[in-house]
């Protein structure tokens, strides 16, 4: 029982660390992205 409970709450605890920081993660692909353009469009 007690093993249940905790492997519900390690997920849920996983969902939220990821709910938390996957807006987070997007923005500095999204920043890396426009640096990546702007040095080709430097180099054009």
């Amino acid at each position: 029982m007690e093993h249940g409970v905790h492997d519900e709450f390690f997920l849920r605890y996983i969902r939220f660390k990821t709910r938390l920081y996957w807006p987070n993660l997007h923005g500095v692909v999204l920043r890396e992205q426009k640096q990546i353009w702007s040095g080709v469009y430097r180099r054009l």
